[in-house]
């Protein structure tokens, strides 16, 4: 069991929506680029928390979706970082489960820009040691941040948590390691089943002397 949750937190960023499908903005803003990285021009807008994008690209672009939205009566297409919207459900600002819990006090980031501290109330948001939180957008424990999304001051929040201070339920370092392991050891042995094939030469018994 386990073992499943491992990959599925692992996978769980892989999920791709048909193209027109609206997914809500779930960080308290987001910003639409004329391409697929945070180095290209911004339209002059933000897209807040609640409003709706259309993707017109059914895959990722360089973790970036490809969508349309309406700003002022004028339709825009542009790219959304994945890790600002989410699949609609029937109450955005509701978490059905945790499946991690913070390891020891820290500070969070903004969805936006890890760089910068998440604020409420004019405030840095720090969340203490053992606070439940939901990971939504997968888990890579080789990744300096992950998202996450909890509750904080009476309202739902999302934004970024350095991945060594979080800790998923159910998946132990040990059982991560393993994990490892395992799949390193089945890419082992699949080379050497493609390409180490070595021919055994069979030498026929010999006759025996008739009587």
């Amino acid at each position: 069991m386990k073992f499943l949750l491992a990959l599925g937190l692992i996978f769980a960023s892989m999920a791709s929506y048909p193209i027109g499908t609206k997914l809500p903005v779930v960080s308290n803003y987001a910003y639409m680029y004329e391409d697929a990285n945070f180095d290209s021009a911004k339209y002059n807008f933000i897209i807040h928390k609640g409003e709706m994008i259309t993707l017109l690209d059914d895959e990722l672009s360089n973790n970036f979706y490809y969508a349309s939205f309406k700003y002022e009566d004028v339709t825009y297409n542009g790219y959304v970082y994945k890790d600002n919207i989410a699949e609609l459900t029937d109450d955005q600002d509701l978490i059905f489960s945790y499946n991690a819990k913070v390891a020891k006090d820290t500070q969070i980031f903004t969805i936006t820009d890890s760089s910068v501290p998440l604020l409420s109330g004019g405030e840095a948001v720090v969340l203490k040691e053992s606070t439940a939180v939901y990971i939504y957008s997968g888990y890579n424990r080789k990744s300096e941040f992950t998202a996450i999304k909890f509750s904080y001051n009476g309202r739902i929040e999302v934004g970024y948590v350095r991945t060594t201070d979080i800790t998923p339920y159910g998946i132990s370092p040990a059982l991560i390691v393993a994990l490892t392991a395992i799949i390193a050891s089945v890419g082992v042995i699949l080379i050497l089943l493609g390409i180490s094939k070595k021919k055994i030469r069979i030498t026929p018994k010999e006759k025996k002397d008739e009587p």
